[in-house]
């Protein structure tokens, strides 16, 4: 609520599972990242995923 009555987006790091995305939507957060969405990976795979838009996107 702080970071919404300062107009700050809020980041969710470390998602791994469904139960912890699940809390995180249910608290509103702005952006998510985690293991939940995909592993490491090196410079050309996360570029040819750019390329081809296929970047995961929460609703």
């Amino acid at each position: 609520e702080i970071a919404k009555a300062s107009k700050l987006a809020t980041v969710a790091e470390g998602v791994e599972t469904q139960a912890q995305l699940e809390r995180v939507q249910a608290l509103g957060v702005d952006f998510i990242q985690g293991y939940f969405f995909a592993r490491p990976m090196d410079p050309d795979e996360a570029l040819f995923l750019a390329k081809e838009d296929c970047a995961l996107k929460v609703t």
